[in-house]
């Protein structure tokens, strides 16, 4: 098995084989909660104004962002802590999900992709296990950092993370990425007071390693990027 590591929204366009879209912060973290809360699908869109028409359709679940503030007609900002927090509202329900790296990375990886899978820390083994079990020629793990366009620690590490399972070698130390991620732009933002959609719960949530024992491939139907969650 080849493992290539690319980053960024540049990346996921040269993706290729078995791809893997990475988004700790916090994309690919919230939609194993979607899930975890009882979604009965999630439906990847990069257009907000698509997003919001699937909404009245569907009378689904808005969940979006454009460079970490809430979009407009969205029912929550793209956070765990607010899906946790209304958690009751998922059960059964179409979710319409429009961030600005991590979905975007996904449309943009999706077309030269022969498998394609969404993951963060929360379910970085599970795709592990998923993926060994397909045992394909080709791994593409995409780091999509901060908004598409800058490196950024938490999805380098985890990236290095998944890396590593697959490879069958020891990971990095936790506590040593923890420490990287503690001291970047990318987590500081979390503490700011001006961006009070941005919680401090959400980074305690996005660091928590293989929670969730399901892969979330993503599968085109009918013109829609379709969330599928594959058990261990």
């Amino acid at each position: 098995m080849e493992i290539i590591k690319e980053r960024l929204l540049e990346g996921a366009k040269r993706a290729k084989g078995t791809v893997v879209i990475i988004d700790v912060f916090r994309a690919f973290t919230c939609v194993p909660m979607m899930f975890y809360l009882g979604a009965s699908q999630v439906i990847l869109e990069k257009e907000p104004n698509r997003a919001r028409e699937l909404k009245e359709k569907l009378n689904g679940i808005f969940v979006g962002e454009k460079n970490e503030v809430p979009l407009e007609g969205s029912d929550m900002g793209n956070s765990p802590y607010e899906i946790l927090s209304n958690g009751h509202i998922f059960r059964g329900r179409s979710v319409i999900h429009c961030t600005t790296a991590g979905v975007n990375g996904v449309w943009l990886a999706h077309g030269n992709a022969e498998k394609l899978f969404v993951a963060s820390f929360i379910n970085a083994k599970a795709t592990c296990f998923r993926i060994k079990k397909l045992s394909p020629p080709l791994v593409t793990l995409v780091a999509m950092g901060e908004r598409g366009l800058k490196p950024s620690p938490e999805d380098e590490a985890c990236m290095n993370y998944i890396a590593s399972l697959l490879e069958g070698k020891d990971p990095n130390s936790f506590i040593e990425d923890i420490i990287k991620i503690f001291a970047s732009d990318s987590f500081k933002k979390f503490l700011d007071p001006k961006r009070p959609y941005l919680h401090e719960e959400d980074t305690i949530l996005c660091l928590q390693r293989d929670l969730i024992p399901f892969a979330f491939e993503v599968k085109e139907e009918a013109g829609l990027l379709k969330v599928m969650p594959l058990p261990e």
